[in-house]
């Protein structure tokens, strides 16, 4: 009741058309079949579970990956990944910013 008072009617109106763009906009893409087809394809993935002793120093309790064949590639996996979104002329300088993180957190 008094947020209806509190809520001047020019707000009142652009949130009822915002929201109504949002509806309609929203039937659009629910209605794509390539989207559809997409999602149909999907398989379903069980999440990856790992166990952290906690009580380890922050250094040694990843430790636990090194040993885990799923992990054997991780640096060469994310180097790959990040090139699709960051220019490769960028990527030594990002390697440099984040070897440098590695002290600060496992200090």
């Amino acid at each position: 009741f008094w947020l209806k008072r509190a809520i001047p009617p020019s707000v009142t109106c652009t949130m009822r058309f915002s929201l109504s763009v949002i509806v309609s906009a929203g039937a659009w893409w629910t209605s794509d079949a390539g989207l559809k087809a997409q999602v149909a394809a999907r398989a379903p993935v069980k999440p990856i579970t790992i166990s952290l002793d906690l009580d380890q120093a922050p250094a040694d309790r990843w430790k636990v990956l090194q040993g885990d064949a799923r992990f054997a590639t991780y640096k060469q996996d994310l180097t790959n990944y990040i090139g699709n979104y960051v220019p490769k002329a960028l990527l030594p300088l990002l390697a440099n910013i984040v070897a440098g993180l590695r002290k600060a957190f496992y200090a």
